[in-house]
């Protein structure tokens, strides 16, 4: 059996995607920091696995609303 990957932890890396706006609709106030390949899957706290989202869209995220790929072009943008 292969062992299990290390994965990248950094709370400093998750504070620092915290902005005042969500970087999905643009909602302006508090806002949560999404994993886009969640911890369980082994995504790490790295800039590019992470992005702000206004509670709304963190909980349609996570209800399978909005997909993954829309989570990505907002962070390339």
């Amino acid at each position: 059996m292969f062992p299990k990957p290390v994965r990248i932890i950094s709370r400093s890396t998750v504070e620092k995607a915290r902005k005042p706006y969500c970087d999905l609709c643009g909602a302006v106030g508090p806002v949560h920091v999404h994993h886009i390949r969640s911890r369980g899957a082994g995504g790490d706290d790295v800039p590019e696995n992470l992005i702000a989202l206004c509670p709304r869209c963190h909980e349609l995220v996570h209800r399978g609303k909005i997909p993954r790929e829309w989570l990505l072009d907002a962070r390339r943008s």
